[in-house]
């Protein structure tokens, strides 16, 4: 995933396993202009959705007393049109020209 300025010039992206972490959210909050713009990205387990029932439908993990639970995401930096434009390239092979699946509410 890839957040980039208007510009085009500047960008982060943030890569992960779906296998680790098989649901993403994004969202925004759209204060007065004063306060300021949040956008989240949030690769994570299960949707934000109530508990009891993103644990009914399978998407929350299931720990042991103690037990653990490891993901990794990878963030990158990029800087300059043509940087920015070479990650929004690797984003498009990755999809593999699949639309995005938009839900606004998490799934049942």
């Amino acid at each position: 995933v890839m957040l980039r300025n208007r510009g085009g010039d500047k960008a982060v992206t943030m890569g992960w396993s779906m296998a680790e972490l098989p649901c993403f959210t994004l969202w925004k909050s759209t204060q007065a202009e004063a306060d300021g713009y949040v956008t989240g990205l949030e690769p994570c387990t299960h949707y934000p959705g109530p508990r009891p029932a993103e644990r009914e439908a399978g998407r929350v993990p299931k720990l042991e007393s103690g037990g653990t639970y490891r993901a990794a995401i990878d963030f990158e930096i990029h800087r300059g049109a043509e940087a920015v434009e070479q990650a929004a390239e690797r984003i498009e092979t990755i999809r593999g020209g699949r639309e995005a699946q938009i839900d606004d509410q998490p799934p049942g």
